[in-house]
């Protein structure tokens, strides 16, 4: 009956387990492959594999040098950098210096335009007043002269305020001469001025220019740059993983 066929079946189970040996170990090449897939890490330039810091199955995290490369385009590349670096700093003290120097023409200017300025003013003050003195000198050889006819003033006294009168008109003239001159003097150094300042800011401009594109180069190039170190390229793990598969195992390549 159908109990008797359950029984029986369950003998055969417990015989079959006993009698038949089921391996718990299985053993076989293979190989395991991420769920999101592998990214592969490449190099930027061509050159020459210099060391290999890593083997298939490490685990790395992410910055760490995976190979270092010598690059003959990134050694030319970093020495036009330092070039450019040198004649950028180069630059900029020639633009401090010009800078300076420009200043302390420009204080020396302002110094000298102060000192014409009051020299001009003295001079006017003497003008004036020597003016005044002629003429007070002139009216006096005048009444003298009219006494000499007379017969009050004797031609000594004439002689000498008509001397004092020379000596007073000359006077007046050579300050007058001296007024000219500080007046040149104060345009001429306004006009040097001028073009000095023109000269400054041409050469200014041209030295910052040179520097702002000296900058943007040695950004450029430093971004080509990236990982070089002195010991060459390094080839750096973009992120944390397991290193699969090694394109280049040894230096020389």
């Amino acid at each position: 009956n159908l109990a008797w066929v359950i029984i029986g079946l369950v003998l055969i189970g417990v015989l079959a387990a006993i009698v038949v040996q089921v391996p718990e170990t299985v053993s076989g090449r293979f190989t395991l492959a991420p769920v999101d897939g592998a990214d592969p890490v490449r190099v930027r330039k061509d050159g020459i594999v210099t060391a290999v810091t890593v083997r298939e199955g490490d685990t790395v995290p992410a910055g760490s040098t995976l190979v270092m490369l010598r690059s003959p385009s990134l050694s030319d590349r970093s020495g036009e950098r330092r070039t450019i670096e040198t004649q950028r700093r180069a630059d900029q003290d020639r633009l401090r210096i010009l800078g300076s120097q420009y200043q302390t023409r420009k204080r020396a200017d302002e110094a000298e335009a102060r000192r014409l300025r009051a020299r001009m003013e003295s001079l006017k003050r003497l003008i004036t007043s020597k003016e005044h003195r002629l003429a007070l000198m002139r009216e006096l050889a005048d009444s003298a002269s009219s006494g000499f006819r007379s017969g009050a003033v004797n031609r000594l006294e004439v002689a000498r305020m008509d001397l004092e009168v020379s000596t007073l008109q000359e006077e007046v003239q050579n300050a007058g001469n001296d007024l000219e001159d500080a007046a040149a003097d104060l345009a001429r150094l306004g006009r040097d001025g001028q073009a000095r300042d023109l000269e400054y800011e041409d050469a200014r401009r041209s030295l910052e220019e040179s520097v702002e594109t000296a900058g943007i180069r040695i950004e450029a190039l430093g971004r080509d740059l990236e990982g070089v170190t002195e010991a060459g390229l390094a080839v750096t793990a973009p992120c944390r993983g397991t290193v699969l598969r090694l394109h280049v195992s040894a230096a020389g390549a």
